[in-house]
Formats: structure tokens, C-alpha cells, sequence
């Protein structure tokens, strides 16, 4: 996806994360996009047609991972990054 006018501010695996992120850019009234990377949908052409696996391996089983990335307006890319830093991850 294009994000002309956006930029990245957070990028990972951890869904609670995310939600505090964003219930944290809320709080502040700055925009913000979520970006899902499912690889089960993103390599489905290649990995797993040819035999790979999108399935990771953890300490309780086997479970998909999905990458979020967290994109706010550039005029608000500093702030966004101070709320973040700031913000209680309990």
C-alpha cells in the first residue's frame, strides 16, 4: 500500500501493543492507519504454493503470525513518536 503523506511508527507482532498504540494516538487526536501483513494471504502466490510454511512455532504451538505496521500524517510524525514513548505499557 502507498502511503503518500504517511509515515511508519511502529512496526511488529504484538496485537496488544497495538491497541495501546492506538488507543494512545486516540487519546491524542492524531490519525492514524493500520496495516495488516497475514502471511498465509501475502504468500499464498509463492512460499506456500511451493511448499513453504507461513505458520510459526512457539512455546505453546503453532500459530500464523501477522506484521502491523502503524502509519500517522507526516505533520504529526513527532508528536505521534513522543505520545508512544510516553504512553504506560503495563
Amino acid at each position: 500500500m502507498l502511503h503518500i503523506g504517511w509515515r511508519q511508527i511502529y512496526e511488529g507482532y504484538d496485537m496488544v501493543l497495538v491497541g495501546k498504540i492506538k488507543e494512545a494516538l486516540e487519546g491524542e487526536n492524531i490519525d492514524y492507519k493500520v496495516e495488516a501483513d497475514n502471511p498465509v494471504r501475502s504468500r499464498m502466490s509463492r512460499d506456500v504454493l511451493f511448499g513453504g510454511d507461513p505458520v510459526v512455532l512457539n512455546g505453546v504451538g503453532a500459530r500464523a503470525v501477522t506484521q502491523y505496521s502503524i502509519y500517522v500524517r507526516k505533520d504529526q510524525e513527532e508528536y505521534a513518536i513522543h505520545v508512544i514513548q510516553t504512553m504506560k505499557r503495563d
